[in-house]
Parts: structure tokens; C-alpha cells; sequence
């Protein structure tokens, strides 16, 4: 959508010129931390994009010092932490005697080989979410100037929950699933799927209905300084609605995809991510002339439902999912509605209040309102025994 030449083409070309040096950086860095989790050490792929969001703030304060009123330090901050990323897991790998020797031409074992045969299988079925994102991004690149911004400010908060629990969880099943199918251990994979899913849902109902609730809020208090238009809120708070939607599902997805790696299984993932793919871009198509940019969100979470909705049959027809998974939910819902009902009854109050104060005060107000959330939900878990075990 973009105009060859443009001003928007060229920051984006050169951005692009600037950042592209993390590509294989990050890839070594994904392929070091899949051995070191294959070793149950998982810290070390924890911190690795701690360390890139680290370096990525140290970049946008570095300009603000220097008043370069562009992204160029925040761009170069990303092959920079990309380094430092590569050193890190150096010290992981050297921790459990996996660190690569650098020099010789490498040879590729019989297991390798068989690695690679399920590797574009399993790449493509586990990025049908970054695909559905960049379809999002290019059909929005076609509106109004601001519309990828919108996007992506509201993605990142739906991304939230899903990166702390949903990426976590996948990461630490795969391993431990694939130990089970090893020593078929199958009656186990369905406990260890059920607990799974029941820690993702504690975490995901209640993150959704907070976002829906309190989407406003949210991009108010987080966004709202500087040359963040009040204009602007709005409509990002409804993209972030529109995503909202889908957190649930984002995280069952999640959790739901190590199950068929764990036996090998890269070609289902992959066939369910064409399907969901090819759902996004049609919902996306039709939406788009409805709702405009909010229907590209909600064309997003429609297809992550799909997704987890085909996966779940799939699994239940495999013994790996029950009914009963689902009895055991039944407080988790209780309480995220309680929650819900608690924060729609304050949220008049507290919006008025951050609409009439000073811009300091946003956060400020922001942080009171997850505290009541946090503290209802909580509180009624421990109260009606609905943790889920071995949480912590």
C-alpha cells in the first residue's frame, strides 16, 4: 500500500537495511535455545528477548538524548541486541558442554537429516500467526496513514498474556511431552495436557475480559503522552477488543501444537495453518468493507479460534482431550465473570477520572484498575480453591 518512493517506502526500506542483520542472529539464537529447553535448561531462552527489549529501550532513549526524531536508533538497537543475545546463549550452551565449535564444515547426522525433511512442515505451521499478522499489516497498509500503527500498538498489549503464558507453556510441554511419547506414556500426556490447559485458561479467560473491559483505559494509560493523539484512542481500544477476543484461543493454540510434535506430527500443524491462513484472508477481505481496521483484528481471532477449535477435535479423537477437562473449568469461568462484572461496574468511575486528570495521573489510575482486577480474581480463587496445583 505503500508509494513506491514515498516517504513511508523509504523509512520502511531503510529500517529494513538496518535491522535485517538479526535474521540469522535470531536464528541461531531460536536453534541454540531449542537445545538448551531440549535440556530442560529454559532460562537461557527466557532472557533472550529480555535482553532484546533491554537494548531496544536503551535505543529509543539514546534517541530521545540526541533528539533524532526517527526510528534509526531503535533499528539499530535490534542487530545490537542480536549480538549480545548470540553471547548469552553462548554461556548457556557452554553450561551443559553443547557450545558449537566454529570452523569446520559440519556434517549432518542420520537424526538431522530426519529433522530437516519436518522442518518447513513444522515452520509453517507453527508461523500461521505471524502470517496472519502480516496479512493484517499489508491490507492495512493500504488505509489511512496510522492504521499499522493501530495494529500493532493493540497487538502488542493482546500478545501480552499470550507471549507469558502461552509461549511459556508450549516451551516447557514440548520436552516433557515428547519424554512421555518416548516411554509411551500416554495416560500421562492427557494429565499433563489437562493441567496445561487449565493454568493457560486461569491466566487467558480473565487477561481477555480485562482487555475487552478495560481496552480504553488501557491504550489511555499506556499511549496517551506526547504526540499521542486523544483521537487516537478510540479506535486503537477497539482493535485491541477485536484481538482481545482471540486470546484464549491464541493460547490454546499454544499449548494444543506440542502435542502433535511431541509424536513427530508436523504435516497436521501445517495443514491446519493453510486452512486458518486462508480463513484470515477471507474474513479479513469481507470485514475490512464492513468495519474497516477492526475488522482485520477481529478476522485474526476468528481464525486463531478455528485453529484451536480443528486442534482440540483432533485430539479428542485421539483420547489426549475429554469432557471432563472442560467440568474442571467451570470455577475458572465463574471467577473470570465475577472479575469481569467487578471491573465494568468501576470502569465508569475511574474513566471519568483519568478523562479530568493530568496525563501523569493515566498510569497511575491504570495500575489501580489492575490491582482491583487482580485482587477480586485472585482473592475468589484462593477463596473457592480453583488455583490451579503446582502453579507456582
Amino acid at each position: 500500500g505503500f508509494e513506491y518512493g514515498g516517504t513511508r517506502f523509504n523509512n520502511a526500506v531503510l529500517l529494513a537495511h538496518i535491522t535485517m542483520p538479526f535474521l540469522p542472529m535470531i536464528s541461531l539464537v531460536a536453534f541454540w535455545s531449542a537445545l538448551t529447553n531440549a535440556h530442560d535448561r529454559f532460562l537461557g531462552g527466557a532472557l533472550a528477548p529480555i535482553v532484546l527489549n533491554v537494548v531496544l529501550i536503551i535505543g529509543a532513549l539514546a534517541g530521545g538524548i540526541l533528539s533524532i526524531l526517527n526510528a534509526v536508533p531503535v533499528a539499530i538497537a535490534i542487530p545490537v541486541a542480536g549480538f549480545f543475545q548470540i553471547l548469552l546463549m553462548q554461556r548457556m550452551l557452554k553450561a551443559i558442554g553443547k557450545r558449537p565449535r566454529w570452523g569446520f564444515w559440519p556434517s549432518i547426522s542420520t537424526a538431522g537429516k530426519k529433522m530437516w525433511k519436518k522442518f518447513t512442515a513444522a515452520c509453517l505451521g507453527a508461523g500461521s500467526t505471524n502470517l496472519n499478522v502480516l496479512i493484517d499489516t499489508i491490507l492495512a497498509s493500504t488505509m489511512q496513514a496510522g492504521a499499522i500503527s493501530a495494529l500493532y500498538y493493540a497487538d502488542r498489549i493482546a500478545q501480552l498474556p499470550v507471549g507469558i503464558i502461552g509461549v511459556a507453556l508450549g516451551t516447557a510441554l514440548l520436552p516433557r511431552l515428547s519424554n512421555l511419547e518416548a516411554t509411551g506414556d500416554c495416560p500421562e500426556k492427557y494429565h499433563v495436557m489437562a493441567q496445561g490447559i487449565q493454568l493457560g485458561l486461569f491466566f487467558a479467560l480473565p487477561a481477555m475480559l480485562g482487555a475487552i473491559i478495560l481496552a480504553e483505559i488501557i491504550i489511555t494509560g499506556i499511549f496517551a503522552y506526547g504526540a499521542f493523539d486523544d483521537n487516537m484512542i478510540t479506535p486503537i481500544a477497539q482493535v485491541l477488543i477485536a484481538y482481545a477476543i482471540g486470546i484464549p484461543a491464541f493460547v490454546l493454540t499454544k499449548i494444543f501444537q506440542p502435542v502433535f510434535y511431541s509424536e513427530g506430527d508436523t504435516k497436521t500443524p501445517f495443514r491446519i495453518s493453510l486452512i486458518v491462513v486462508a480463513i484470515n484472508v477471507a474474513a479479513s477481505l469481507i470485514l475490512l468493507n464492513f468495519i474497516g481496521l477492526v475488522g482485520l483484528a477481529l478476522a485474526t481471532s476468528f481464525a486463531a479460534w478455528c485453529s484451536a477449535i480443528i486442534m482440540a477435535f483432533l485430539l479428542a479423537k485421539k483420547h489426549y482431550l475429554k469432557r471432563d477437562i472442560f467440568w474442571r473449568l467451570r470455577k475458572i469461568f465463574f471467577i473470570s465473570a465475577v472479575m469481569g462484572i467487578i471491573l465494568y461496574l468501576c470502569r465508569p468511575f475511574f474513566f471519568d477520572a483519568m478523562i479530568n486528570s493530568n496525563v501523569y495521573a493515566h498510569a497511575f489510575i491504570l495500575i489501580v484498575l489492575i490491582g482491583i482486577g487482580l485482587g477480586s480474581y485472585f482473592g475468589m480463587a484462593m477463596l473457592l480453591k480453583t488455583m490451579p496445583r503446582n502453579m507456582l
